[in-house]
């Protein structure tokens, strides 16, 4: 039997992606898994759920040691993920200070700003 691949969706059709990298400013080790709740949890508390799911959010990575990030986000929306980075306080009970550093359309530009 023969594998029919399937056809991926062309670059032209799919959502364009906006980065978001950003800074958390903290006293003590916080881990990513926490940091995408925190942000999640203020995106939802922002917009709703439906307005939330629209953002596309997604935590690419995160460095504890310096608490630099980046997040993904859909064109046109990245000022609402910037909002809700910007209004996280706290992270597992511990307070934060984020701070937005660089918005960017590809990886290899944000990666290159650290």
């Amino acid at each position: 039997m023969i594998k029919k691949k399937t056809n991926p969706i062309p670059s032209s059709l799919r959502e364009k992606k906006r980065y978001v990298y950003f800074k958390l400013s903290f006293s003590q080790k916080i881990n990513s898994k926490h940091v995408y709740k925190a942000v999640w949890d203020s995106l939802l508390a922002l917009f709703g759920a439906i307005g939330s799911s629209q953002i596309g959010f997604q935590l690419i990575e995160f460095d504890s040691s310096t608490g630099k990030g980046i997040a993904r986000c859909i064109r046109g929306k990245e000022n609402e993920l910037k909002t809700a980075i910007v209004l996280v306080k706290s992270v597992q009970n511990i307070k934060v200070l984020p701070e937005i550093l660089r918005v960017s359309g590809t990886l290899k530009s944000i990666r290159g700003a650290k």
